[in-house]
């Protein structure tokens, strides 16, 4: 299902079907929110205080400094990394023709030529334990040999998109997140 986007006819022009991408600008947005995060923690053990209260010189509970940047390091890290992670497994662009779906990576480049007959499933992928309330959930392409392709509400279009899916795939299980979920 692989394909090198190096050999021959890759990188051929347009082919007659719609394009659906994901704004590159989101994933450099988390990426950056996490940067921050980690970036953050030897810039917090500059302080004295922090740094006391960090290798256990005082007893880091009197410290509110540290009681309120750790909090602060520990929410993003746990916020932000698994959706950073998330972000970057569904940043596909994704071409429809009438007898496959090619899924090509944004910044990989990995490329998979998909026969509508090889996806086994369309489905929500289960809420990370931290973001179960986010609005930006992800559904993934289960194919017969195992691989999954996320996408999420954020793909331009996303709406036509699993209308698409829904016309072309002859799968018995069918269920990804209509849309972004607005509360």
């Amino acid at each position: 299902m692989d394909v090198d986007p190096d050999d021959p006819g890759a990188n051929e022009p347009s082919r007659q079907g719609p394009v659906f991408r994901q704004h590159p600008g989101w994933f450099v947005a988390f990426a950056g929110l996490v940067a921050l995060a980690v970036v953050t923690m030897p810039l917090a053990l500059r302080d004295s205080e922090y740094r006391a209260a960090f290798f256990f010189s005082v007893t880091p509970l009197t410290s509110l400094k540290f009681i309120v940047v750790t909090t602060i390091l520990v929410g993003g890290w746990i916020t932000f990394i698994p959706a950073t992670i998330r972000m970057w497994r569904s940043a596909w662009n994704f071409e429809i023709l009438p007898d496959r779906l090619i899924a090509t990576h944004q910044f990989a480049q990995r490329r998979h030529e998909i026969p509508w007959m090889s996806i086994a499933a369309v489905t929500k992928v289960p809420p990370s334990p931290f973001l179960w309330s986010s609005r930006r959930q992800f559904s993934r392409i289960v194919l017969t040999d195992g691989t999954e392709v996320l996408f999420n509400p954020l793909l331009d279009q996303y709406s036509e998109f699993v209308d698409e899916l829904r016309r072309r795939v002859r799968c018995r299980i069918f269920d990804p997140y209509p849309v972004l979920i607005t509360r």
